[in-house]
């Protein structure tokens, strides 16, 4: 599993400590996982602007494109699902724990 850097600042800004130690307890005991802080690829940010996207969401679909994302998971990014070229597929959690058979 790869965890954007911007995904991983967000999950800081917005949980409190003990939602941050059950996120990673949880994520950690399915799989492993790494942090990714390597650079986006500017011109596929770019290419996701073009298509409308705020900055923030942008680099969420380069990132995608750019680590070959499978499925992106998350509550709040339906603005993928517009994009008429998905770098992924996309799921909320509940549909994530449905396909891969794990408790919510």
């Amino acid at each position: 599993m790869k965890i954007p850097a911007q995904i991983e600042k967000e999950i800081r800004q917005n949980f409190t400590v003990d939602e941050i130690r059950k996120f990673y307890r949880q994520v950690s005991s399915l799989t492993e996982f790494e942090i990714v802080y390597k650079p986006l690829d500017n011109n596929l940010v770019d290419k996701y602007r073009q298509f409308g996207l705020k900055t923030g969401d942008a680099k969420i679909a380069a990132f995608c494109e750019q680590e070959h994302i499978q499925i992106f998971v998350s509550e709040n990014r339906h603005f993928l699902e517009k994009l008429s070229e998905v770098p992924c597929f996309i799921a909320d959690s509940k549909t994530f724990c449905e396909i891969f058979s794990l408790p919510e």
